[in-house]
């Protein structure tokens, strides 16, 4: 076996019979003495192995001993070094030079050996004592960060409690570990313990104890409750009384569990058949612990009621998508049925019409066409899932353009507005579902003619940018714009611009929200910019095809 290491001790003494003396003694006691009878060779012994302990005299060759302790001081590395200084002096100037300079204590010659080996024992004692504790500093130190690592870990408040447990007993090295959670009402919400193997496992931790009380008391006052020996001590609080004892306690620490003005819970740890110093750094442990259990808890609560709004509006916004499907199914039947008939009596197979019975059929004919638009709104509206590339195709912009055109210069000529339109270059070609770009653009195109005054000019025009590959439709009116307070909501659904309303344009509000979703779907951008009383202009960026035009 390893032979245990001993303590080490730096004697140095210019008289040789004292200094054989002490080293004597020292070895004897099971201390490892180094002897040297000068102050420099004393310096030099204690920065090449740093001892213990030194014991210097203070009138020595060369440096004396309180010199070589000033330099000991003034060393980062053997600043904490225990110094004991021996003086033939019968006067107080080396007694007070010496503990000026840092002396750990003192020693007067002529001196007893025994004497000076109780000094000696009492400092390795201290330096042993200061060395345990700072060596615990370090554990609960590694303790609170693993912790808190666990713990932040954990999705579910027993996880976080069972974890807690387990870490904090065989961290601390205590018999067990109980945690209990309270509810609303202050009952017993969730308990978690640990034990040690040898002991056995608690039974109901809730019993007839008022732990709310004791925890919002502790939370309000010092913190915690300690006691290292409870034979000894005062009795404990009434309400942890039935848990010390089911439990055998001797000795223990109870903390609250708690967060800003909310108590949650207690947690105990304690110690069977034997009392315990507990020192504060395992408080602040036990009180750190804590502190990341209620911020758990918080955190755990939080997401959960966030997945219970999360599954109301996904809840909500289905029941939504089925109302409007089936109003939209309710309107498109008759709706059919009134196309029909109108179509039949313009074209007089019904018999002759009047020319004010044409101008009758024509103001049903626009009504019908803006209540089947309202209601492909209504119906874009709702698919929220947007548009699936599964549908892309190869898009020719200029065929789109022109198509969409021609289906809204009866509009545009109604309205007495002159639409330019530039279709761009024929290699202008896009990735997407044909339909939904074309609704983008005809929403678009649509809305800078209805807000365009009468003789007012719209135009569109397509642009292709080969540095970043991307296809530009800009679409440009002199209407009315839209007030600056209004553009930050203007992609709201059913959003309308307040200028719209009180002018009284029709409109449902989904047009550009739709057209947005449409754009974005296919990896562009709309962008617009509006001038009240002067007009709008909206940007279609969109990413170039690739792949060669296939069609015409």
């Amino acid at each position: 076996m390893t032979e245990p290491t001993r303590t080490r001790i730096v004697v140095a003494d210019d008289d040789a019979d004292i200094l054989d003396l002490l080293v004597f003694k020292l070895t004897e006691a099971g201390f490892e003495a180094i002897g040297v009878s000068d102050g420099d060779a004393a310096l030099a012994a204690i920065e090449a192995n740093p001892p213990r302990l030194a014991i210097l005299d203070v009138k020595m060759p060369g440096l004396s001993g309180v010199e070589v302790l000033r330099q000991v001081r003034a060393s980062k590395r053997l600043s904490d070094l225990n110094v004991i200084l021996l003086t033939a002096n019968a006067g107080e100037s080396d007694v007070d030079s010496g503990f000026a300079a840092g002396a750990s204590d003192y020693v007067h010659k002529p001196f007893s050996p025994d004497e000076l080996l109780d000094r000696v024992n009492a400092l390795t004692k201290q330096n042993k004592a200061l060395r345990q504790e700072q060596a615990r500093d370090l554990d609960t130190h590694q303790i609170i960060l693993e912790l808190g690592h666990a713990i932040r870990a954990c999705s579910e408040t027993q996880q976080a409690l069972d974890v807690m447990c387990s870490m904090l007993g065989e961290g601390l090295g205590v018999d067990r570990v109980i945690a209990i959670t309270l509810g609303i009402r202050r009952e017993v919400h969730l308990g978690a313990q640990w034990h040690r193997p040898a002991l056995q496992r608690l039974g109901d931790l809730a019993g007839p104890l008022d732990l709310g009380e004791l925890a919002e008391e502790l939370w309000l006052s010092s913190g915690s409750w300690a006691e290292h020996d409870l034979l000894e001590a005062e009795p404990p609080p009434r309400a942890i009384a039935p848990i010390l004892q089911d439990s055998g306690a001797r000795a223990g620490i109870t903390v609250p569990i708690g967060l800003d003005d909310r108590v949650m819970g207690v947690i105990h740890i304690l110690m069977v058949d034997k009392p315990r110093a507990w020192t504060k750094g395992e408080t602040d442990v036990v009180q750190t612990a804590a502190g990341f259990v209620a911020r758990a808890i918080v955190g755990i609560e939080h997401q959960a009621n966030h997945r219970k709004y999360v599954d109301r509006v996904e809840t909500l916004d289905r029941q939504k998508s089925d109302f409007l499907a089936t109003v939209s199914h309710e309107l498109r039947t008759p709706l059919t049925s009134i196309s029909g008939y109108l179509e039949v009596l313009q074209a007089e197979d019904a018999g002759p019409l009047t020319a004010q019975q044409h101008r009758m059929l024509d103001a049903i004919d626009r009504s019908t066409v803006r209540l089947r638009k309202l209601i492909e709104d209504v119906m874009l509206s709702r698919i929220e899932g947007g548009v699936s590339e599964a549908t892309f195709v190869e898009v020719s912009i200029r065929a789109l353009i022109t198509r969409v055109s021609r289906e809204l210069i009866p509009l545009a000529h109604r309205s007495s507005i002159e639409l330019q339109i530039d279709t761009g270059s024929p290699t202008a070609t896009v990735l997407g579902n044909r339909t939904a770009l074309g609704r983008a653009v005809a929403t678009v195109l649509s809305n800078a003619i209805k807000f365009s005054s009468p003789g007012g000019v719209v135009t569109l025009e397509v642009a292709l940018d080969p540095s970043t590959e991307r296809i530009l439709i800009t679409c440009q009116d002199h209407g009315v714009g839209i007030p600056a307070t209004d553009l930050p909501d203007l992609f709201t659904r059913f959003f309308r611009a307040s200028n719209a309303t009180k002018k009284e344009i029709q409109g449902t509000g989904l047009g550009l929200s739709i057209a947005k979703k449409i754009i974005e779907d296919h990896h562009g951008e709309l962008r617009l910019t509006s001038v009240e009383d002067e007009g709008t202009t909206v940007v279609l960026d969109l990413p170039m095809c690739e792949l060669p035009l296939t069609q015409p």
